[in-house]
């Protein structure tokens, strides 16, 4: 190559170079831009984890509404939001997480996945998933006997999940919510909840404890 380059001028020599070798240049390139990519993504600016996630079931709000209800959550109750966020799921028709397959499924398994710590729903939705799943925490397990004294007019009550006849409250009602209200929620009862298999119980807490305050 080097003896062929010797009596070329500098611009045949750049276009020898160009036809023969583009190839690894261009593959050079990729591998620059692809390491650069992971370095960003890894260790200058690695994407936010979830804080604790919340379910939005039956309330068609525009997509503007669901994240700027995410972002406020996120600022109201995370103590690092550069590195964790609230996640908001919206599910906009309540009976496809009733009755539609896949819908059902997509539901069902971020459940199973953990990636669904808080559920708003209306009531007859709420009575659905713990006459039929068992769906929801008891929450007299983590709220305390004087707030539940306090609002146990608020309480949604239902027989324990277990089969015994003891009255256990698994949900809030948040009707008329001043902060879901900011978002366009809609004006029906609506109640809110904690996924009985949710991992991140303090965070989860935290964020309830904000929706009632």
């Amino acid at each position: 190559m080097f003896e062929k380059m010797k009596d070329m001028t500098f611009k045949q020599k750049l276009g020898y170079f160009w036809e023969y070798y583009r190839g690894y240049v261009y593959g050079a390139i990729l591998l620059i831009v692809f390491i650069a990519y992971l370095i960003n993504t890894i260790f200058i600016n690695p994407p936010r984890k979830t804080y604790a996630s919340i379910a939005l079931l039956g309330t068609p709000m525009a997509s503007a509404s669901i994240s700027g209800l995410g972002d406020e959550m996120t600022k109201a109750v995370v103590e690092d939001p550069k590195k964790f966020e609230v996640v908001p799921l919206n599910f906009f028709n309540t009976q496809d997480v009733l009755t539609n397959d896949a819908g059902s499924q997509k539901f069902w398994a971020l459940v199973a996945a953990h990636e669904i710590d808080l559920i708003v729903c209306n009531v007859p939705t709420f009575e659905n998933l713990q006459t039929g799943n068992g769906a929801f925490l008891d929450l007299s397990t983590v709220l305390s006997s004087e707030y539940l004294a306090e609002n146990k007019d608020k309480l949604k009550i239902m027989k324990a999940s277990d089969g015994s006849s003891k009255d256990i409250p698994y949900a809030i009602d948040v009707t008329g919510n001043k902060f879901l209200k900011q978002f366009n929620f809609p004006s029906e009862k609506f109640c809110i909840g904690i996924v009985k298999n949710s991992v991140r119980e303090e965070q989860t807490l935290k964020l309830l404890k904000y929706f009632l305050k």
